[in-house]
């Protein structure tokens, strides 16, 4: 399920969506390599609050994601997408500079930007699954259990799900805009 919702997300209209990707530019840096800058603006509601930014490609076909995280180009099929970037201290409007020269060898690629907010709500459900934990440990210390919860994959669960959930996603970039960069 959780897949679909993310493959729908990523490949309804960019109208749909609920964030503004702005200052969009391609440019070649010394002649020859191509790169994409755009700025993914954050809600008003979300700015501040802890979140994640992430970075995807997607084929013309729809059915090859990648994001972009700590070891590069990812391909994605289920489970926690990879982070662009963690922002413990709060969302802000960020730049975003890619080398298009690194993308995955797919054919026909569009860009996407994202990101995810943990909401004061969210926050609520991750403490209340550590104290249900801490309770049960208090109450039946004899029967093995975890020491607590994974907080933080709680609340990676939990930004995902608000990014996925609220469409917060924007195209950016079709590979056919892409600029043609030559040293000659």
């Amino acid at each position: 399920m959780f897949l679909r919702t993310l493959l729908l997300a990523l490949v309804c209209n960019s109208a749909l969506a609920s964030i503004h990707i702005a200052n969009v530019r391609t440019f070649c840096v010394n002649q020859v390599i191509p790169h994409l800058q755009a700025e993914i603006v954050i809600n008003d509601r979300d700015l501040g609050l802890p979140g994640i930014l992430y970075v995807g490609v997607l084929d013309d076909g729809r059915k090859h994601p990648y994001f972009f995280g700590s070891d590069g180009w990812q391909a994605w099929g289920s489970g926690t997408i990879p982070a662009y970037a963690v922002l413990r201290q709060g969302l802000s409007n960020t730049t975003i500079t890619l080398n298009l020269s690194s993308l995955p060898p797919l054919p026909a690629l569009n860009i996407y930007m994202d990101y995810g907010a943990l909401t004061p709500a969210s926050e609520k459900i991750v403490q209340a699954g550590i104290d249900a934990v801490a309770m049960i440990r208090n109450k039946f210390p004899e029967r093995p259990l975890p020491a607590t919860v994974a907080p933080d994959m709680h609340r990676l669960a939990l930004i995902q799900d608000d990014m996925t959930r609220n469409a917060k996603y924007g195209f950016v970039l079709a590979s056919r805009s892409f600029p043609i960069c030559d040293d000659h």
